[in-house]
């Protein structure tokens, strides 16, 4: 393992590759999320160094497997009695916190890709410099429209990968200043997880049943509590737009009983007294063996879009619906019941990621002990590719390295709950 300073973007300086002091070294890592980290070095390995520590110093650690971790210095602490400094770090990717997107600026139907790489008129507005935003799949391909509005840069990429189904980004953990943003879900050369491997008796089982919904109603959020909100109307009366795994259904139960509607049954108007439009997560109906858990949701960030100063019209309703309608089966896929297998191994290959899957062997005890639907039971069968949520990365007082894996059956991202 060794550890280097960064005098400039493209440079690096050997620090030391002694062995560290302290507690132990800890990492984990998490879709859309900034990692941290804590490590003790001697005071001694500073001394010929021409600048110390500051709140702008940048640093590489480098693990034996290959994977890195690109930090800046956040905080020290100097121990002159043991010639110790301990150094509390967060990723390099915390300054994107500190640069800004401009107030009030809409995207209508840009891809992400457009955004972030080939769009002249938007460089430097979503991307940094010294900073590559990385597609590893399809992803790059996916549009919507968004208005921004003084949202930090990294704010901004999460709020975009918002709007769809399922995009995310996450840090690499091979280059530095690098986020890649993707659907995810690359099988690693086929790495699997076993006996054999296995760190013993480090297996554990997390089942959470909280925050279930399988059956949501969907309203932008207006202050006339739904009377002229948006709903998944307009994407309901085109049927080629809906997903067959997340139908949209009409309610049938009467609502804004405060008037009578005997006019027309015109599109533009939002939620008439014909009832609401529902979506339905047929695999989360599954999972809960048929029944339903009914809620209703209203988005405060989806609203039709119009650009220099254009009218708007029919088709920029439909396209806010469509992606009310993207929201509504990624907040239905993040509420389903989450199945999650945390396990040790001594060695995770260089280029796995957290969002990557990988193939989970094992012979699962609680199957004997679960009274559960048989689909569930074949979801608890582990002999299958799993998403990899968080990696945990511990490096001991004698250099040994253990990696806690968490993999789950689908791709989350914990704080969207």
């Amino acid at each position: 393992m060794n550890l280097y300073w960064k005098d400039t973007a493209n440079s690096r300086v050997l620090l030391t590759s002694d062995a560290f002091l302290g507690n132990e070294i800890v990492f984990d890592v998490e879709l859309m999320t900034i990692p941290n980290i804590t490590f003790t070095i001697p005071i001694e390995v500073l001394k010929d160094q021409e600048k110390l520590p500051d709140a702008a110093f940048e640093f590489v650690l480098e693990f034996d497997n290959g994977h890195i971790f690109h930090g800046k210095v956040m905080h020290s602490t100097y121990d002159l009695v043991n010639n110790i400094v301990t150094i509390d770090g967060d990723h390099v990717a915390e300054e994107l916190e500190h640069q800004r997107i401009p107030t009030n600026y809409a995207v209508k139907e840009k891809t992400l890709e457009e955004i972030y790489e080939t769009d002249e008129t938007l460089q430097g507005k979503f991307n940094a410099d010294n900073w590559t935003f990385k597609f590893v799949d399809e992803a790059k391909d996916v549009r919507f429209s968004y208005l921004f509005s003084n949202q930090d840069k990294l704010t901004a990429l999460t709020d975009a990968c918002k709007q769809t189904e399922k995009v995310f980004w996450r840090i690499s953990l091979t280059e530095e200043r690098t986020i890649e943003i993707g659907f995810f879900g690359k099988y690693v050369n086929e790495y699997l997880v076993n006996d054999f491997n296995m760190v013993d008796n480090s297996f554990q089982v997390e089942e959470d049943f909280r925050d279930l919904c399988n059956y949501g109603i969907y309203l932008t959020d207006k202050s006339d509590s739904g009377t002229s909100a948006l709903t998944l109307r307009d994407v309901y009366n085109k049927e080629e737009l809906i997903n067959p795994d997340f139908p949209i259904i009409e309610t049938g139960q009467e609502i804004n009983t405060e008037r009578r509607y005997d006019y027309i049954d015109l599109i533009p108007f939002g939620a008439n007294n014909h009832g609401d439009y529902a979506v339905l997560d047929k695999e989360g109906v599954a999972l809960e063996a048929g029944n339903i858990y009914e809620e209703a949701f209203t988005s405060n960030d989806v609203q039709t879009i119009a650009n220099q100063n254009e009218e708007l019209s029919d088709e920029d309703r439909l396209i806010a619906s469509r992606q009310l309608y993207a929201q509504a089966i990624r907040k239905l896929i993040h509420r389903r019941r989450k199945i999650a297998y945390t396990f040790q191994v001594n060695d995770l290959p260089r280029g796995i990621n957290v969002g990557d899957k990988l193939r989970l062997q094992y012979i699962n005890e609680i199957l004997k002990v679960t009274n559960c639907t048989n689909y569930y039971k074949k979801l608890l069968q582990i002999d299958d590719y799993f998403y990899i949520s968080n990696i945990k990365m511990t490096v001991g007082l004698a250099g040994h390295v253990v990696f806690t894996v968490t993999v789950e059956k689908f791709i989350y991202n914990n704080s969207e709950v």
